[in-house]
């Protein structure tokens, strides 16, 4: 079992070794350098459960709290994923503009432009 290749999980970065790129395994030491991985782990699940909570706030119609989830979420580890929910969520609580800002981010994966195109929209 502790062989076994990490699958599923969104993200090229989940999928190698931050120190050697190797290929991820379970568990939290690197099978090839011997890394420690586990705050890495922990902040993987971290963001994973932030976000499923962020999808069942939204789900209930709770688009303020989903997006501060989905914020929170994005924060530590983000993906297009992780975009879009906090682009809905932002565009059901009628934040127009910090839904035009995270759409953007999600569509050209780019959170710096994002962010220039925020004080371009703000001046």
């Amino acid at each position: 079992m502790g062989d076994r290749p990490l699958n599923g999980d969104p993200g090229r970065a989940r999928r190698r070794c931050p120190t050697c790129r190797a290929p991820r395994r379970e568990g939290t030491v690197c099978h090839r350098c011997k890394s420690d991985l586990g705050l890495l782990v922990r902040l993987e699940q971290q963001a994973d459960t932030l976000q499923v909570r962020a999808e069942r706030c939204y789900a209930r119609g709770w688009y303020r709290q989903a997006a501060a989830l989905a914020e929170r979420s994005q924060a530590i580890e983000a993906s297009p994923d992780r975009h879009k929910l906090l682009a809905c969520s932002y565009l059901m609580c009628g934040d127009f503009l910090a839904a035009w800002n995270a759409y953007l981010r999600t569509t050209r994966g780019d959170v710096q432009s994002a962010d220039r195109e925020h004080d371009i929209a703000l001046v």
